[in-house]
């Protein structure tokens, strides 16, 4: 297992061809898990061929269900050698997924998150403005995935502030001792979707601030379906933020606690894409087939070479998932470019950052 030489080895930038090398890591890592986790050998020796061989095809990877992590404690490692525990929220049967991480997927998971960020927001280490209260890191052992993506974000950068309080009230004065130290340079502020929406976004800001922030990139993921029924769109959202503190770089990301770290990144298209760690195929919702054409709607498969301690290197999830562009992007990049439209009809909702 070389994951950490993989990782190493690409520069996000570059117009490199990682399909085959990206195939065989996958593969190395489908034979891994069959080898110490005795649940993932159990589902694939029942669902799969026992003699698949991708060869160079990342649609023959065998895939788990994405909710399978609320059923089973998937685990790859020796439990002794667990370091974090990850949730999702169960908000409609309230079983989360528990996702087990030792110390070197988590090393692993950090490094990724760092080049995929960089790679598409041109920030290295800036000082970090959270959209969030400080109570969400009270639990240091396991936590939710809104916990992780600011522990993640916050590894990323030098200097970091909440904007609110423990009573989701944005505490002007952290803020602006915050503003004061930045002295106009470039900054990140990151927050959940439906978060930011709600308690920044809904706020009344001095008429200066839109030139304190006018440099900053504002970062945001998780799920839409709050704003999705106030009829919020993307272009919405980005409008507001605009106009309420003047940032004009907004960038949405896609990922799951499942695969923590294979973030995709919004491109400045409105695209998102994947990277040399990371990709999804669109499988059809009559028999999972692969959809091989644009403009076509799916169920996304999400592939990462990034989970060692656990088997949720390919997973079928329960989003609706859109190809536009393969290689072809507007913007220049390689790759995959997608669009995720919520989730599929009846299934059950996950989601991560509309837990308030």
């Amino acid at each position: 297992m070389n994951v950490d030489e993989y990782i190493n080895s690409f520069n996000f930038l570059s117009k490199r061809n990682f399909d085959k090398e990206f195939c065989t890591q996958l593969m190395d890592l489908h034979f891994f898990h069959l080898k110490r986790s005795k649940h993932y050998k159990n589902i694939f020796e029942n669902l799969f061929n026992k003699n698949i061989n991708a060869e160079n095809n990342i649609e023959n990877i065998p895939f788990l269900p994405v909710d399978i992590f609320k059923k089973f404690e998937l685990i790859s490692c020796n439990r002794k050698e667990i370091f974090k525990i990850l949730t999702s929220s169960g908000t409609t049967s309230q079983i989360p997924s528990k996702i087990f991480l030792d110390r070197f997927n988590i090393k692993n998971q950090s490094k990724a998150l760092s080049k995929i960020f960089s790679s598409f927001t041109g920030l290295n280490r800036p000082n970090l403005l959270i959209v969030d209260t400080p109570s969400i890191l009270s639990d240091r052992k396991q936590y939710s995935a809104r916990t992780a993506g600011v522990i993640g974000f916050r590894s990323l950068c030098k200097k970091a502030e909440f904007a609110l309080n423990n009573n989701f009230e944005l505490d002007f004065i952290k803020i602006n001792n915050f503003l004061d130290k930045c002295e106009n340079q470039p900054f990140l502020i990151f927050g959940f979707t439906s978060i930011i929406f709600n308690y920044l976004l809904k706020e009344e800001f001095p008429l200066n601030y839109k030139n304190k922030f006018k440099n900053s990139v504002l970062l945001h993921g998780g799920g839409w379906k709050k704003l999705q029924k106030l009829s919020i769109s993307h272009k919405d959202f980005n409008n507001l933020v605009f106009n309420k503190i003047g940032v004009e770089k907004v960038c949405n990301y896609y990922g799951m606690v499942e695969q923590t770290g294979s973030i995709f990144m919004e491109c400045e298209k409105g695209f998102l894409h994947s990277n040399p760690l990371a990709t999804v195929l669109a499988r059809s919702q009559n028999d999972l087939s692969i959809i091989s054409k644009t403009n076509k709607k799916g169920i996304a498969q999400v592939l990462s070479v990034l989970p060692t301690s656990y088997p949720g290197h390919s997973l079928l999830t329960d989003d609706i998932v859109e190809i536009k562009h393969f290689n072809n992007c507007p913007c220049g990049r390689n790759g995959i470019a997608f669009l995720i439209h919520g989730r599929i009809s009846k299934s059950e909702i996950r989601g991560c950052s509309d837990t308030r």
